[in-house]
């Protein structure tokens, strides 16, 4: 265990406050999110196709929600930094990450106009 350095003056600890906090923010740079918050993410996200196909079948569309759900995790994992999935999200990143599945919007190319046989 590190032996604990007592400031002498109020300069020396407020160097010893800053170099912490770097250290508390080089390690929230890190911290993914824990299962509970992916498990709503991946919830939320789709909830939100569900939404989107709802409002394309009252307008005469269909949607294909495996190629819409693809687009949106692809865009969502540009968005916050090239991540590999979205339980890749690191836990300061939740709120937005919340926030910005609320504001996507299906690209149009991903609604069909049902064909009659």
């Amino acid at each position: 265990m590190s032996s604990q350095v007592v400031p002498q003056d109020r300069e020396s600890l407020l160097i010893l406050i800053q170099k912490k906090d770097e250290q508390i923010d080089s390690l929230q740079k890190r911290v993914i999110c824990p299962r509970k918050y992916q498990d709503n993410l991946q919830a939320k996200g789709k909830n939100h196709i569900g939404k989107w196909a709802t409002l394309a079948g009252e307008s005469g569309y269909t949607v294909n929600r495996r190629r819409a759900i693809t687009r949106m995790w692809g865009d969502y994992k540009k968005h916050f930094g090239g991540l590999r999935s979205y339980r890749d999200t690191l836990e300061i990143h939740y709120e937005d990450a919340l926030h910005w599945i609320d504001a996507w919007s299906m690209p149009s190319y991903l609604m069909d106009t049902p064909t009659l046989e």
